[in-house]
């Protein structure tokens, strides 16, 4: 297997960690903490989910970056293509630079995220809420974006 390929294949991976991980939080484990039964220890269960499923988006984060740009690399774009007008005047360039928005804009999130899941998070659950739905519909725009840049569309 060659670096491009395995490349590709850890983002990917990471990538279905990072997304497969938020659906599963938003379709499972909220809904069962919501549950009757279990309501009142829902704070305690977050407290001892929470830095195993931080620490697992943690590495698929970062991950993704990394590969990220090893792939930039591996296609020729190093930076003085991205300082170039040409790149971002092309199709590909603009679809590159939806991306890298959308990308940014998860990583605001993710951080705006830790500082409050760390600070108080039963007071500012709601909002902590908000920013993983964020998170979570920019994550599967990035995933399109990603799509159309490997098709080369």
């Amino acid at each position: 297997m060659n670096g491009y390929i395995l490349c590709i294949w850890l983002h990917v991976l990471a990538a279905c960690v990072w997304i497969g991980s938020m659906v599963f939080f938003a379709a499972v484990v909220v809904p069962t903490l919501r549950h009757h039964a279990i309501r009142s220890s829902a704070a305690t269960l977050m407290g001892v989910m929470g830095p195993k499923f931080r620490a697992v988006g943690m590495l698929s984060l970062a991950a993704l970056i990394v590969t990220g740009v090893i792939q930039l690399g591996y296609r020729g774009i190093g930076w003085s293509e991205i300082r170039s007008a040409a790149l971002w005047s092309s199709d590909w360039g603009r679809t590159l630079a939806h991306k890298l928005s959308l990308v940014a804009l998860v990583v605001a999130a993710t951080i705006a995220h830790e500082f409050i899941t760390r600070g108080d998070p039963v007071r500012y659950r709601r909002a902590a809420s908000w920013i993983g739905r964020l998170m979570m519909i920019a994550s599967v725009a990035i995933l399109y974006f990603a799509v159309r840049l490997s098709r080369g569309l």
